[in-house]
């Protein structure tokens, strides 16, 4: 299986091409909150929406994106919590 290089919060790291965004992170010890995540799953679950992320500055689910060659993606920015923040207290 080839790989990907990509950045998650300023630290640059290889993935295997394809896997979500999540799997990678979680591959590589870095934690994104998550409730309903199943590796491999095709289509995705995104129903808990708690794996906010910023991809290449836009909002994102980690759960729903493939890695891609250059991805910079952030865990923990202020919008990301605030987002977070806002699904745990309305789910639904």
């Amino acid at each position: 299986m080839s790989t990907v290089s990509i950045t998650i919060n300023d630290t640059r790291m290889q993935a295997h091409l394809g896997v979500k965004i999540l799997e990678a992170a979680l591959n590589a010890g870095i934690h994104i909150p998550y409730a309903c995540f199943e590796a491999g799953a095709d289509p995705p679950v995104k129903g808990c929406k708690l794996c906010y992320i910023e991809l290449n500055g836009n909002i994102a689910n980690a759960c729903a994106e493939p890695v891609a060659e250059g991805m910079v993606i952030k865990t923990n920015t202020a919008e990301v919590e605030r987002l977070r923040r806002s699904r745990m207290q309305f789910p639904g």
